[in-house]
């Protein structure tokens, strides 16, 4: 992650599709990242192949994204949120992009989507959303 406190990226390698691009963080999430990378100092790096990535397992290693799935699977059972996925934080996001009316554009870059199709489900309309369309037309 290259980063500054006013701005900063993440590389995300072999993402979704295969496809590499990279994310701007907010400030709250470099925040985050920095507090994570100095604590992380302290962990073993195999070799400098890993010395980038953000997550690494106790030994040094680069955990596999499948391996990225599980701690946040695990993490979300302990938090008892039994519905937290690595899919589930991506899903979150890309929608809070659309409901925010960030230009779709923008969102399906961000996202990493090939087609613009993929990113438009995300801002398909909810049980809920349909709810609050109609109570809106009350006097």
């Amino acid at each position: 992650m290259a980063a500054t406190r006013r701005k900063g990226d993440l590389t995300v390698r072999s993402g979704k599709g295969r496809r590499s691009r990279t994310v701007p963080l907010n400030a709250e999430c470099r925040k985050a990242i920095d507090a994570w990378k100095a604590d992380r100092t302290r962990w073993p790096i195999r070799d400098d192949i890993h010395v980038d990535a953000l997550w690494l397992s106790r030994l040094g290693n680069a955990l596999s994204s499948r391996a990225i799935a599980d701690v946040v699977t695990k993490a979300g059972r302990a938090a008892d949120i039994p519905t937290l996925s690595a899919h589930t934080l991506r899903h979150t996001f890309v929608t809070r992009l659309v409901r925010n009316g960030t230009d779709p554009f923008m969102v399906a870059d961000l996202a990493g989507h090939a087609r613009l199709d993929t990113t438009l489900l995300y801002s398909l309309p909810t049980d809920g959303d349909r709810h609050s369309a109609v109570e809106a037309l009350s006097p």
